[in-house]
């Protein structure tokens, strides 16, 4: 499941406990405000309550105090101000100043969605998707994105855009997705802006169209999104949507690396290897392999298996170089099991194992390794020619000294 949270609405449109919106403006500090509006929030003014509730929230103005935030918000929110039952509906989904109750937090969010709050409604949506609060209910997480997508709320078009994409909820309708996507990529959405990007890229929901999505691509890794930046490196490794650009290709993979992303540190890690967008460096190639096989990426197993069998970018270690390629080998590598292969019908490593060899040589023969298909004859020959040797040698040595005297 694509689960969704609080956590993925925008600061700028979705978070009334993270923006200034709601809050009464009364004085030019917030010292000042929070000093006004404890009067007016104690007569039980709902608009007052809810700006010093947001005050208490955030620490501005005094000490933060998530408890008083939530008692202040309950009145406004008591009162039918849907930016207090959208605050405090997030308040209690996260147990902030309180106990968490996603019940509660439906119900307040539900009150705020019937009076049109767009903020309540994406939140609410995300209550529905994820099953928070009662049953997981796609459609009606679809319906009620829909209300805050309709009224051009960024966050909602991208999940509604999802949600047509993959059927959920409702029918399957790239189409739709595309459009979606796209009302909230003009707004700035990184999330939008990467998997409009990937549509045009794969040519789903409409025509392949890697100059948009090159120019799509630019726009969310800009903005950091590393699932972006490893697409948008590919782009220009390629020369897909323009030209070619090795050293652009690899300032982009090297922002997703330093993120964490596997595949691109695999990917840079095979660019430094052969020196493609700046010099080679071995040892820089090692560790990128490295923390990409620490993830468990199949390929950079491979590769860092290899350069600890060649002695590329630090000594010779048969033993690392073994361990790695069964790593890979078990997530289905050819080539890693054709070195494995290799590896145990030399000895190198480990113990000589014929049958290991065999068997491994056989899987990445099978998956049309050419140099497998090789090692696995000549093993075959050697493996038949050692038999028929162990097997003759007795008889041939009868034969060459003659007749044994008796007992």
């Amino acid at each position: 499941m694509r689960a969704r949270g609080v956590g993925t609405t925008s600061a700028k449109r979705g978070d009334m406990l993270g923006d200034d919106a709601g809050l009464p403006s009364y004085a030019e500090s917030f010292e000042e405000n929070r000093r006004l509006l404890e009067p007016a929030a104690a007569q039980g003014l709902a608009e007052a309550q809810l700006g010093l509730g947001l005050l208490y929230f955030r620490g501005q103005g005094g000490p933060q105090d998530f408890a008083e935030a939530r008692r202040l918000l309950g009145l406004a929110a008591a009162q039918g101000n849907a930016a207090a039952q959208t605050a405090l509906g997030r308040m209690l989904m996260k147990g902030e100043g309180g106990p968490p109750d996603f019940v509660e937090a439906k119900r307040l969010l539900g009150l705020a969605v019937a009076q049109g709050d767009d903020d309540a409604q994406v939140v609410l949506g995300h209550m529905h998707f994820n099953g928070q609060g009662g049953p997981t209910d796609y459609p009606e997480a679809r319906r009620v994105y829909g209300l805050a997508a309709a009224r051009g709320h960024a966050d909602a078009q991208t999940m509604l855009a999802a949600m047509h994409f993959y059927g959920e909820g409702g029918p399957k309708d790239a189409v739709e997705a595309r459009r979606l996507y796209g009302l909230a990529a003009a707004q700035g959405d990184a999330k939008a802006q990467a998997d409009l990007g990937t549509m045009h890229y794969s040519g789903v929901g409409g025509p392949r169209d890697f100059v948009e999505a090159r120019r799509l691509h630019g726009l969310a890794a800009a903005q950091g999104r590393d699932d972006a930046q490893v697409t948008l490196g590919h782009l220009h490794f390629n020369g897909q949507g323009g030209p070619s650009d090795y050293p652009e290709a690899r300032r982009w993979f090297g922002l997703a690396a330093d993120q964490g992303q596997a595949d691109a540190q695999a990917i840079l890690g095979d660019m430094f290897l052969q020196g493609k967008g700046g010099p080679v460096d071995f040892a820089e190639a090692r560790r990128l392999f490295g923390d990409a096989a620490a993830q468990g990426d199949e390929k950079a197993q491979a590769d860092l298996g290899l350069m600890h069998f060649n002695g590329q970018g630090g000594p010779v270690d048969f033993t690392e170089a073994r361990r790695l390629f069964e790593l890979a080998a078990t997530q289905g590598s050819a080539e890693a099991r054709a070195k494995l292969g290799m590896m145990h019908g030399g000895g190198l490593g480990g113990p000589i194992d014929f049958a290991a060899a065999r068997s491994l040589l056989g899987l990445a023969s099978a998956q049309g390794h050419t140099d497998a298909q090789v090692m696995l004859t000549l093993t075959l020959i050697l493996t038949l020619t050692l038999t028929l040797t162990l097997t003759l040698t007795p008889a041939l040595i009868r034969t060459l000294t003659g007749p044994q005297p008796q007992p």
